[in-house]
């Protein structure tokens, strides 16, 4: 035998071997796993130098098999002990009262069996095999306060549990049965069960080690011949146990494979991956959480998820880098919590979490156990999702939507069809509506599907620009369900989290697991305010809830060839494809990969995707095909106030770690082309709004832009001076900074896209031909994008003229005549004309009474009427009365107020009252009552 240490190769190609010595050494086959992984730990840490591998390999197993019933018999003695000592100290024998506490006992191994993964296990070995946490934390290869808080929320859910049907006193009683001496759950102290009879206890006591033992056994013998079901079983199966359509961790659940707990001797090497071809099991070395399985995909491929070590031997330096820069960034950020992973060689290199994730309770964040909602990155994970169905086969990226939709199809008002690759890469030309898509009460949320069927609209041919579409990556997500005739949560748990073995991913968490979510906070006036948790009809877009620990997974996959140990997402050839760039408007922008929008960093290449909603902001980027990427998930976001700078400073800090030297280059020495820039000029403005919406409708248009001719062959942009260098691109020569400008099928100037900005951030030239163009024949449409440029130039006598010339032409009793008269409202209120603010404000309000339209946009429209009543006053110099009428919004609805007032952020009401304490006192007051 070589003298050179054994890797985990050479110990696979002996694995049968090794097998074969336990089975000869053992008669009973329930342990032989167990001597196998304790023989395989010690293979690892402490391989021969020389001699017989056989022979080593048999000793090995000997003493393994030594060690491990030694431990069994101290446990036995050690229980003996404790059980006669109850015993000789009983004296109750109250037929009665032994059977109410017998069925305690019952009814607590019966909640202890349904406790979830990983709380079950860290309750049994805390009161069960009566390891401390320092121990358990060793054993599981977990971090302490991981420990302590999964013990903390495992007897909360047991105490939960049995108070439906037991006082507190004698749960007390009942949990304390099965304790080793010395440690006694949810007492105080010893001394509060001292005295108390024991022949109860005795007797449950045996009851209860002898439940535990049998449904740990009958547990793992169910969970051997458990198999994942195949995507066309999915209805059937979702429809007998409903708690696979949140990915349950219980055993119940058909997702969940098979468990075991944890190795008594914590492994001490990287761990061992069987290989898929060779169906004979092979040891696997179990980190936290403690879990084993094997599942079925839809082409009957079996493959093990292998847990990835939390941390590698070299995240010291990650540690090093990392914790010099967040706690600081985290105070400059005003952050209450943080969850950051690093991944490295495909491997988590570094996990860990920073600050509470509750500032009431002062809970600590916990990298593997602290939910968090990623946002927006949940666009890029759904995309990730059907890449995986069209590796299956499921889908076909370049098939037109409407061969997979019936309650509704895409309208074909343009030549070519809207397909799954325009989808994923922002350019299938979809309108940006944007209101009717959020809600505080879940019962009020409109289907995927009826969301989708009211507001998708077409504004664009596909594939010429792109635009951060939220509506084409909801379509993205109901095409699961239309394909796999399963709902969209159901969908990504089968085809992302649990191939990944992301146990911890939902598709908006549970009612039932909403404490292991960090509190949202937002933060304004120098201070957190606790933010609601928000629904969405858009789903794919917004409403993934995760953990570090669970992202870093799909990390490692998205940054290698598609797995995760022994895990695959797809195929290497599709991720192959991932690290493709699949749209950019030219060579020089970056563009999009499939649901990632790409960076340079450094000389590198990165894939990223970042994410903000109401209380909660998070980034995901990557480098692909490099086995390197990082995930920063906050509990606190940049709606409300300043954006959160930490995710920037950790890529930035990473980036200068893996390429210190990395620099992207860029030949600013092009020659100029004097080419004439008169079609380049005008106004432009962010694309991201929607342009068939009324005021007040949809998502406004802002981000206005000029571009202005110098001379020929030059063109000003935000001050800066870009010079032609090439067919319709111009080159900011100081910066390196990139414009692109667009052109229609008739050859003209429609928009630029810009190598600083987000890619999905295109700005489009405003002109009415140009909005024809796009929209047919919508001349009501042109006068709403011509009212949005005059509103955000402040032009508020052309937006009077230009909504009241509407108004008298529009539709009596329509939504239009509303949105004109509104205009018209705010329009003579910033002019500080009382008399037709007024008088638009009733016939405002009367229109608003009669209008078919949800009750919440009625109410946000009449705040908007109201608010240009304070507007009209505070222009006019009475701010007293101003004040007044914002104070009696603020008592009737605070929540409504608060929108009101950030729709006129900015304009001559702020102008007006921006100096006066009284108003931000009243915006303090709104926000705490909106808070609580």
């Amino acid at each position: 035998m070589s003298e050179q240490a054994l890797t985990a190769e050479d110990l696979l190609r002996h694995r049968d071997r090794l097998r074969r010595i336990a089975r000869d050494l053992i008669s009973r086959e329930a342990p032989i796993d167990d001597v196998v992984q304790q023989t395989w730990v010690t293979a690892l840490g402490s391989p021969p130098a020389q001699g017989n591998l056989g022979a080593w390999l048999k000793q090995v197993a000997r003493n393994a098999i030594r060690s491990m019933q030694l431990g069994d018999e101290r446990r036995l003695l050690r229980e003996r002990a404790y059980h006669d000592q109850r015993l000789r100290d009983s004296s109750t024998t109250d037929p009665a009262e032994i059977q109410a506490r017998m069925e305690l006992v019952q009814d607590l191994v019966k909640s202890l069996r349904e406790l979830r993964e990983p709380y079950r296990t860290s309750v049994y070995l805390r009161y069960y095999e009566g390891l401390t946490p320092p121990q358990m934390a060793q054993r599981l290869e977990v971090p302490l306060q991981t420990v302590k808080t999964r013990l903390r929320r495992g007897l909360q859910m047991l105490r939960e549990e049995l108070q439906r049907k037991h006082e507190p006193s004698a749960i007390r009683r009942g949990l304390a049965v099965f304790c080793v001496p010395g440690t006694l759950p949810l007492a105080k102290s010893s001394e509060r069960v001292a005295g108390r009879d024991w022949s109860f206890q005795a007797l449950a006591g045996a009851i209860a080690v002898a439940a535990l033992g049998f449904f740990i056994m009958v547990g793992r013998k169910e969970a051997d011949s458990a198999v994942l079901p195949s995507l066309d079983e999915a209805p059937s199966v979702l429809a007998s146990n409903p708690s696979a359509a949140v990915g349950s961790a219980s055993e119940a659940s058909p997702l969940v494979v098979r468990r075991a707990l944890p190795p008594r001797t914590p492994p001490k090497s990287p761990t061992v991956a069987t290989s898929s071809a060779d169906s004979s099991p092979a040891p696997v070395l179990l980190a936290a959480p403690a879990r084993l399985g094997f599942m079925k995909r839809a082409a009957s491929e079996e493959a093990a998820v292998e847990t990835v070590k939390p941390v590698t031997p070299d995240g010291e330096e990650y540690r090093e880098l990392l914790e010099s820069i967040i706690p600081q960034q985290m105070l400059d950020d005003s952050l209450p919590g943080s969850a950051v992973a690093v991944v490295d060689e495909g491997r988590i290199a570094y996990l860990q979490g920073y600050g509470v994730a509750d500032l009431e309770t002062e809970s600590p964040v916990d990298a593997e156990e602290t939910l968090f909602r990623i946002g927006s990155i949940s666009k890029a994970v759904s995309a990730i999702g059907v890449l995986a169905a069209v590796d299956q086969g499921l889908l076909s990226r370049e098939a037109d939507v409407n061969t997979y939709l019936e309650q509704f199809h895409v309208d074909t008002r343009f030549d070519s069809p809207v397909t799954i690759d325009h989808l994923m890469t922002h350019t299938a030309g979809f309108d940006q509506v944007g209101t009717n898509r959020l809600f505080y009460d879940p019962a009020q949320r409109v289907s995927l599907g009826d969301f989708l069927e009211r507001d998708l609209r077409r504004v664009r041919p596909p594939g010429r620009e792109s635009c951060y579409d939220t509506y084409g990556i909801s379509l993205l997500g109901y095409l699961l369900e239309a394909r796999l005739d399963v709902d969209y949560g159901v969908a990504m748990t089968r085809l992302v989290f649990e191939p990944l073995g992301m146990s911890r991913s939902f598709v908006e968490v549970p009612d039932d697991r909403r404490d292991e979510l960090a509190t949202g906070y937002g933060f304004t006036a120098g201070r957190h305010v606790r933010q609601g948790y928000e629904y969405y009809a858009s789903l794919p877009a917004s409403s993934i809830d995760s953990t570090a620990s669970d992202m870093a997974r799909l990390l490692v996959a998205l940054s290698g060839d598609g797995s995760c140990g022994t895990a695959r997402l797809f195929s290497s050839e599709m991720a192959n494809q991932l690290r493709t760039s699949q749209f950019r408007a030219h060579p020089e922008i970056p563009g999009f990969s499939f649901g990632f929008w790409e960076e340079m960093h450094n000389g590198q290449r990165v894939l990223q995707h970042g994410g903000t909603m109401q209380g909660y902001s998070g980034d995901f980027f990557f480098l692909p095909g490099q086995g390197k990427g990082a995930v920063v998930l906050m509990n606190r976001d940049g709606e409300t106030g300043p954006r959160p700078r930490l995710a920037w400073a950790v890529t930035r800090a990473l980036m200068n770690h893996w390429f210190p030297e990395g620099r992207t280059s860029i030949d600013v020495d092009r020659p100029r082309l004097e080419v004439d820039t008169a079609a380049y000029t005008g106004t432009y403005v962010g694309n991201l709004f929607c342009h068939g919406c009324p005021p007040g409708a949809g998502w406004e248009a802002s981000r206005f832009t000029e571009v202005t001719s110098v001379e020929p062959g030059q063109i000003e942009i935000w001050d800066r001076s870009f010079e032609a260098v090439d067919q319709d691109l111009f080159l900011n020569r100081e910066q390196g900074r990139w414009v692109f400008f667009t052109r229609s099928e008739s050859g003209q100037v429609t928009s630029f896209a810009d190598s600083y900005s987000s890619p999905g951030n295109t700005y489009e030239k405003v002109g009415e031909r140009l909005r024809q163009e796009a929209l047919g024949e919508a001349p009501r449409t042109v006068t709403e994008l011509d009212r949005a440029v005059t509103r955000v130039l402040g032009d508020w006598e052309s937006l009077r003229d230009l909504s009241e010339r509407s108004l008298d032409s529009a539709e009596p009793g329509s939504f239009e005549e509303f949105s004109d008269c509104l205009i018209a409202c705010e329009s003579a209120a910033a002019l500080g004309d009382l008399a037709p603010t007024e008088e638009f404000l009733d016939r405002g309000l009367g229109m608003l009474e009669e209008l078919a339209v949800p009750e919440f946009l009625k109410q946000r429209l009449r705040g908007r009427l109201q608010v240009c009543e304070s507007m009209a006053h505070a222009v006019a110099g009475d701010l007293d009365q101003a004040l007044m009428i914002l104070e009696e919004m603020a008592d009737e609805d605070p929540g409504w107020t608060l929108d009101s007032l950030q729709w006129q952020r900015g304009g001559p009401l702020q102008e007006a009252l921006g100096g006066d304490p009284r108003l931000q006192q009243l915006v303090e007051r709104i926000e705490r009552a909106v808070g609580s």
